[in-house]
């Protein structure tokens, strides 16, 4: 088992590999959180999957909140992935990540902006935007993604090429599927794979198969 939390906010796969809660000086609080299940029964700190008891989260937050309001971005970052991981309260949740990003950092405007996809489109479009002129390569893909879905392709296309310049190997393969023409499509999917991404060298392989059977 991985040795970080691995959730989603609204489909969007998070971890918390860069939020070490150890930083926050706290007592036997893991290193990183995980989403291991709890097992009926347990009430003490798991120390073979690492996740903290209730207690513990209980001391993490409140050690997490000190910081956070002195305006220690990474910390109203780690609150708001707590409250929405450990509480499922995404409401107070989306309160820490505004903080976040309104103290400039790049992973609380992203699950800020994730929070108000369905609230607010538009000022989730535009901090989505900003993060990725920022040369935040999530930001493009994720922004990108909600044009692909409303079929402006366009623009989806403009942004997962963003995010491709910014080595993000999800938005090579997105830009290289929506490529107008199939020659593109291929030269690109070609690229993506000799950077080993897997899921372009099968796609692309399915393709090269197709284009055989036409062609007998």
């Amino acid at each position: 088992m991985g040795n970080m939390l691995d959730v989603s906010i609204n489909n969007e796969k998070i971890t918390m590999e860069n939020i070490n809660i150890n930083k926050q000086n706290l007592p036997d609080v893991p290193k990183n959180l995980s989403d291991e299940p709890r097992r009926k029964g347990t009430c003490n700190h798991d120390k073979k999957n690492g996740r903290p008891n209730k207690k513990q989260i209980s001391i993490a937050k409140r050690e997490l909140a000190k910081k956070c309001r002195k305006k220690d971005a990474e910390s109203c970052n780690a609150l708001g992935l707590i409250f929405n991981y450990y509480d499922k309260n995404t409401k107070r949740a989306n309160l820490y990540f505004s903080k976040s990003c309104k103290s400039k950092n790049a992973d609380g405007c992203f699950y800020h902006a994730i929070e108000l996809e369905k609230i607010n489109p538009r000022a989730s479009k535009n901090i989505l935007s900003r993060q990725c002129k920022l040369a935040n390569a999530k930001s493009c893909r994720r922004i990108a993604g909600i044009y692909k879905k409303e079929k402006n392709y366009k623009i989806a296309l403009k942004f997962y090429k963003d995010g491709c310049e910014l080595e993000d190997a999800q938005s090579c393969h997105e830009s290289s599927m929506l490529s107008p023409s199939e020659s593109g499509r291929i030269a690109g999917l070609a690229q993506n794979c000799d950077r080993g991404h897997e899921f372009s060298c099968r796609i692309l392989n399915i393709i090269n198969k197709n284009r055989k059977i036409i062609k007998r």
